[in-house]
């Protein structure tokens, strides 16, 4: 007599191979998200950075000047929520960009948001010396550095759950 269906032991090892595949594609899944959220951060970045030297070409090529770092994102989250809008800064950049952008949410990063500073000293950093200057700083998920991780900017540090990124404007 020919038997019917699956023994236990089928039945168990097919649903144990398409568990492992479902935990394969969620981790693939999770990986795109973060370089997509990535992806818009440097994007955003861009659209500062375009925004703040037409502002400065239109004061004669001077960038508004800062005592500190300053929030130039819709909000600025974590480590960077000392650091609020100036309203001098804004009312430089704002004119040149529809609105200001907004860090895309992530759980991973100590910081969120977008910053500003006219007068950075100038350090040493992952990827070499940053001359004194005005400035925008950002923080990504972490990723491979590598050439261009940072969009636009250079890599100032990185660590397990974030990637510095600082971008000299001029």
């Amino acid at each position: 007599m020919k038997q019917k269906g699956f023994t236990l032991i089928e039945l168990l090892v097919v649903i144990s191979i398409i568990g492992l595949l479902a935990s394969i594609v969620l981790v693939s899944l999770n990986s795109a998200r973060s370089k997509s959220r990535n992806s818009k951060r440097n994007a955003n970045i861009q659209q500062l950075k375009t925004a703040f030297n037409m502002a400065a070409d239109a004061n004669n090529g001077i960038f508004v000047t800062t005592s500190t770092w300053a929030c130039v994102s819709i909000s600025c989250s974590g480590g960077f929520v000392t650091y609020v809008a100036n309203p001098t800064v804004d009312a430089f950049f704002t004119p040149y960009i529809s609105a200001k952008p907004e860090d895309p949410a992530d759980s991973r990063r100590s910081s969120g948001g977008y910053l500003y500073y006219s007068s950075w000293a100038g350090a040493t950093g992952t990827d070499g010396f940053f001359a004194a200057g005005p400035y925008l700083y950002w923080m990504l998920e972490p990723a491979t550095i590598a050439p261009g991780v940072c969009g636009p900017g250079r890599v100032y540090r990185s660590g397990t759950n974030f990637v510095r990124c600082m971008l000299k404007l001029n």
